[in-house]
């Protein structure tokens, strides 16, 4: 896992549970990262692992069982992040949503205010 902390820019996971015994602390170099997993816990495993000083290139995130809460993605590598797409619903609020500032990005935000949609379309 050493290797994975420190050389690793492209990573894929794909899992119902993460391994309890995973000794993984840091992504260091990761700029593209793939995640389907089944409860937003898994996400923050991961996600807590990024460098903050590393915006990533891309973000695909499918959570298959809960909601997306912000709180789960509000690290700096992804709300910087070029590319952020995930298909799920994330609750947010209009200042949170204004708080990302990804180039590109594709997702369902149901909380966020029409005024705040204009705004940000101006």
């Amino acid at each position: 896992m050493k290797k994975a902390e420190k050389e690793v820019e492209t990573l894929e996971i794909d899992w119902k549970l993460n391994p309890e015994d995973l000794k993984i602390e840091k992504l260091g170099k990761l700029k593209y990262l793939k995640i389907k997993v089944w409860k937003p816990e898994s996400v923050e495993f991961w996600l807590s692992r990024l460098n903050p000083e590393i915006a990533l290139e891309e973000l695909i995130l499918q959570c298959w069982e809960d909601v997306l809460k912000f709180e789960h993605l509000a690290y700096p590598s992804i709300l910087n992040a070029a590319s952020f797409f995930v298909p799920e619903n994330i609750v947010m609020s209009d200042e949170q949503f204004l708080r990302m500032s990804n180039r590109k990005s594709l997702y369902r935000a149901d909380t966020l205010s029409s005024k705040v949609l204009m705004e940000f379309v101006s």
